[in-house]
């Protein structure tokens, strides 16, 4: 399993929604940043990418990076143990 870091800019409410509703089909979820969240997966980012693609409009923008063995972070919505876990790939 991976961790993925899912961000994106939406330019209305009703995209924002669809692509929350596809990152919150993935078990192991978190909302980390207003317009960014954390993912884990057995997938690569590219069919995290495929997936979103089908519910964003072109004007809407998506980014899916792999993460790394580093990370910092300060006043984030998800809670600290999940991004040690997860994001830091200590599970």
């Amino acid at each position: 399993m991976t961790c993925y870091i899912v961000i994106y800019d939406a330019e209305q409410e009703e995209s924002e929604q669809k692509i929350i509703t596809v990152i919150k089909e993935y078990e192991t979820h978190s909302q980390i940043c207003k317009t960014a969240w954390g993912v884990v997966t057995d997938e690569e980012a590219t069919d995290i990418r495929d997936k979103l693609k089908k519910v964003i409009t072109e004007k809407d923008r998506i980014f899916v990076i792999k993460s790394g063995d580093e990370a910092g972070w300060a006043h984030v919505i998800s809670e600290k143990s999940w991004l040690h876990n997860y994001l830091m790939n200590e599970y």
